[in-house]
């Protein structure tokens, strides 16, 4: 009832150049990729990868629709739960991206004697889309707006309040109650930078030269987040400091895959 028409102006203009920001990306892949392929600029793997992408394109646009919908039912506020799946995928294609053009321009990492190393990888890019969920979940309950202390959450290092939420919720609590939520995501990140840190103790020793530099990207960058994220509690959700650590999040993402897709046991590459 407090919500201005200039209120509603300014939520409107983010949304329509967002709007329009999802069709441009569009119209930028599909203009060049029909000409390429009249063109037959492109082998069979490569259109098999960019017709992959033009679907998970199309299902982010679909899921853009889905989670601005559940804001149309009961309550003028989104469904955190969509909110998290539009913004996974939208990290997912972002990570499907990159590694077309690794796959394009990358060169072979040789003399890797760690094959323990992807594994390893892999359970880190599982635990980093974990906590970009859960950032997404923050975000839709707007629970960074609280307990804006680190490390403690106010006075407590584990609130009453999530053993209360559980008692009454059960596990739904871990999903739906913002202070488990929050909490939730504050240690995840931290269990992420640790994972980072544990990775890049073990395997360094054996990395060779060439690949050293995305290696130790990885542990600059996530640490980089960690504080980022810190800063976005304890200053109040700032906008600009709260869309970096957003952004960043991304390239904690990407710098994960580029890691990846660098040590992988076999690796060949590919030409258009």
């Amino acid at each position: 009832t407090d919500f201005s028409l200039q209120d509603f102006k300014s939520i409107f203009w983010w949304e329509y150049i967002h709007r329009l920001l999802g069709r441009l990306i569009g119209l930028v892949f599909i203009i060049p990729f029909l000409v390429f392929l009249i063109q037959r600029r492109f082998n069979r793997s490569m259109i098999i990868k960019l017709l992959i992408l033009l679907a998970m394109g199309a299902f982010q646009g679909f899921m853009g629709w889905y989670m601005v919908k559940s804001g149309l039912v009961n309550e003028p506020s989104v469904s955190h739960f969509r909110l998290a799946a539009h913004l996974v995928t939208a990290f997912i294609v972002c990570a499907y991206i990159f590694w077309i053009v690794l796959d394009i321009t990358a060169t072979k990492i040789s003399n890797i004697t760690v094959p323990t190393l992807p594994a390893a990888l892999k359970f880190l890019l599982f635990l980093v889309l974990l906590q970009i969920t859960y950032g997404a979940f923050v975000a839709g309950l707007k629970a960074g707006y609280f307990y804006p202390t680190f490390p403690k959450m106010g006075s407590e290092w584990i609130p009453l309040r999530i053993a209360e939420s559980y008692a009454i919720s059960g596990w739904h609590s871990l999903i739906n109650d913002l202070t488990t939520v929050h909490f939730i995501h504050r240690w995840l990140g931290i269990l992420a930078t640790f994972t980072v840190l544990g990775i890049h103790i073990t395997y360094r020793p054996s990395i060779p030269q060439t690949g050293r530099n995305v290696f130790d990207g990885l542990l600059w960058i996530i640490i980089l987040q960690v504080t980022l994220g810190i800063f976005t509690l304890i200053f109040g959700v700032p906008i600009v400091i709260a869309v970096s650590h957003q952004i960043l999040a991304l390239l904690v993402l990407l710098m994960v895959v580029w890691n990846i897709h660098q040590f992988r046991q076999k690796y060949q590459t590919i030409s258009l």
